[in-house]
């Protein structure tokens, strides 16, 4: 749900995220080459842009189902972490 609130927020008021989302500015701004560049140089940004710029890209993968997947990766990280805290709790007790 909250992916869906985030989309359509962002889609109307804009953000960073478009930014690094190719497929919502027909990839005008990078290159392959590009991207490369700023990971050398940028090595968290670039990143970000390159795992971006291959599923919009190449994929074809819109923004809104970008952040669908984001939020699932999210939703799993959250679950492992909370399971690792109960496993670190219990091994205390």
């Amino acid at each position: 749900m909250f992916s869906i609130l985030y989309t359509i927020y962002i889609r109307q008021n804009g953000g960073d995220s478009l930014n690094y989302w190719f497929s919502a500015y027909g990839y005008r701004f990078f290159t392959f080459e590009d991207v490369v560049d700023t990971l050398v140089e940028h090595p968290s940004t670039g990143t970000l842009l390159l795992l971006n710029y291959s599923l919009s890209k190449y994929l074809g993968i819109s923004y809104w189902v970008g952040n669908l997947i984001y939020s699932g990766v999210a939703v799993m990280g959250l679950n492992y972490f909370l399971l690792l805290v109960e496993g670190i709790s219990k091994d205390r007790v």
